[in-house]
């Protein structure tokens, strides 16, 4: 890391991406209540993808590229296999402008791989998680020069690297973001209520934030969205921001509640849309926009996202997000 100071790190996962397009799968309903729908394929049939398409992902890595695309000093903690991948997604990120001083080669774990299997305009995903289960940070030191902390989903041993970033926040007078994974919400507020406390913000989907606020109110009305944002927010972090795909995002801080729509766009691929939002809401925040006018950059972004394939593919400059802002009628 260079000694100039940064602006934001993003501390998360980095992947080899395998998409496939196909037309084969089936949706089907879930036998279970409250439970998303099925992709199926027939039994023992070998399937011939109508696109194939090659690229890096994991959330440390998307947002990363998002906040140096978007003008931001980013840098990013990364853990990748000692392999082709790996000096791959370093050397992209590098030319993307991305500090890579704390990109770690691991000599014993491959690089993580994502098979995505994109079916009509959404996707399942198969994940070898690798390197980024041993994901560490070696030179603390080199964190006093970073504005902000962009925590993603953290998996295995770097799961513990989430405690130390809360206190270190607090210590040093940090802004943390927080997009956690899996790992992270089945800890609930129990095992959460220390890191939130220091969160200055919170992003999470609309089921995964429903499970979040289960874990303080076992009653939680989650189809009252108002009330799941004073859940979220009663737990700690600054400003509590849900996202729900087509159905656009909702948040909530000390000024009140605040919505924005999806922004219309063909969708061609989800993968990256939430690693797009929330990167562009703390880049927008921090480059001194309100709340509302950084869920419309943000969900512009998203859109723009999914209109390609890939997970960074679509990213937009702030100049672009910023005309197309014009023209929506948000400037």
């Amino acid at each position: 890391m260079t000694k100039s100071s940064l602006d934001v790190i993003s501390i998360g996962g980095a992947t080899r991406d395998i998409f496939f397009r196909t037309s084969k799968a089936r949706i089907i309903p879930a036998p279970e209540k409250h439970r998303a729908q099925l992709v199926a394929f027939e039994y023992g049939e070998k399937i011939i993808p109508e696109e194939v398409y090659l690229t890096q992902g994991g959330g440390g890595h998307n947002s990363a590229t998002c906040f140096a695309r978007l003008g931001l000093k980013a840098a990013a903690a990364l853990s990748v296999g000692d392999d082709g991948s790996g000096h791959r997604i370093k050397a992209l990120l590098g030319q993307r402008g991305v500090d890579t001083s704390l990109v770690r080669f691991d000599a014993h774990i491959a690089t993580a791989l994502s098979v995505i299997i994109v079916v009509e305009r959404d996707h399942i995903s198969f994940l070898y998680r690798g390197a980024n289960d041993h994901l560490e940070i070696a030179e603390w030191a080199l964190l006093e020069r970073v504005r902000w902390f962009y925590v993603t989903s953290l998996t295995g041993r770097g799961a513990a690297l989430l405690p130390q970033l809360a206190e270190f926040a607090r210590r040093r007078g940090k802004q943390l973001a927080l997009n956690p994974g899996s790992l992270q919400l089945r800890a609930g507020y129990r095992g959460l209520k220390d890191i939130l406390k220091e969160t200055s913000v919170l992003i999470v989907n609309y089921e995964e934030g429903c499970a979040l606020a289960r874990s303080l109110e076992a009653n939680v009305d989650r189809d009252d969205r108002v009330a799941l944002l004073k859940t979220l927010s009663r737990m700690g972090p600054r400003l509590v921001v849900i996202t729900e795909g087509r159905e656009g995002s909702c948040a909530f801080d000390a000024s009140g509640v605040h919505e924005q729509e999806a922004i219309p766009v063909e969708v061609h691929d989800t993968t990256g849309a939430g690693d797009a939002y929330g990167a562009t809401l703390v880049a927008a925040l921090m480059s001194g926009f309100d709340v509302k006018r950084a869920m419309t950059l943000a969900s512009m972004n998203s859109a723009a996202v999914v209109s390609r394939s890939g997970a960074t593919e679509g990213l937009l400059s702030l100049a672009e997000l910023e005309r197309r802002m014009a023209g929506y009628g948000a400037a």
